[in-house]
């Protein structure tokens, strides 16, 4: 799948730096080059308006944040859709010491963070997201691709239950094939938007 997927809503973002360190855990700790996870551009960065940028590794994608600005946001908003079900790819969050080398001669320059970690998508799975006439209508294509009337309920009820939370612009990936067949990224709340793909799949399940 094009690594580009997420650029939808992040094509104005800054570049990921190229090297960056997240030591999760009490960020008043003393350092320890021991401790951190090591990121570089061989991780697959890609950009976020929200964050530093989002690495991949071991199967797991990683969006890691400079700050803790947003965090009395981000991490509710994740526990909502956990309580209610919305299936959100494992996704959880920690604090940590994030350092930055904006270039390789540049010392590290450390901050309080957080990441919030989720299943990497990238392989197997359709990235859908309801921005733009093009994206819906992408998202119609993979849904009208599925005969399969039990994932069709479920990515229903998935929909569902992103519209009950009024769901913010509603992004994730699609597999047909898994047992739970749709996943969300980046939850936020506060639009209507999770209702025309919930049509989409309610016009496929009448049709068959």
């Amino acid at each position: 799948m094009d690594q580009s997927h997420e650029l939808t809503a992040d094509v104005f973002a800054a570049p990921p730096p190229p090297q960056i360190q997240f030591d999760e855990g009490n960020v008043q700790r003393p350092p320890n080059a021991n401790r951190p996870i090591w990121f570089t551009n061989s991780d697959n960065p890609i950009k976020s308006n929200e964050a530093a940028g989002v690495w991949f590794r071991g199967g797991i994608a990683y969006k890691i944040y400079t700050t803790q600005n947003t965090m009395n946001k981000v991490v509710p908003d994740l526990a909502t859709a956990r309580a209610n079900n919305l299936p959100i790819g494992n996704a959880n969050s920690a604090v940590g010491l994030v350092s930055i080398c904006p270039q390789t001669q540049v010392p590290f320059r450390a901050k309080a963070g957080f990441v919030v970690r989720t299943t990497d998508y990238r392989v197997g799975w359709q990235f859908f997201t309801a921005q733009g006439s093009a994206e819906v209508a992408k998202f119609r294509g993979i849904i009208n691709g599925i005969s399969n009337r039990a994932t069709l309920t479920s990515i229903q009820s998935a929909l569902q239950i992103a519209v009950r939370l009024r769901l913010a612009d509603p992004q994730g990936f699609i597999n047909p094939n898994d047992a739970s067949p749709i996943q969300f990224i980046d939850i936020h709340y506060g639009s209507d938007a999770s209702g025309q793909l919930l049509d989409i799949v309610n016009q496929r399940l009448n049709s068959l």
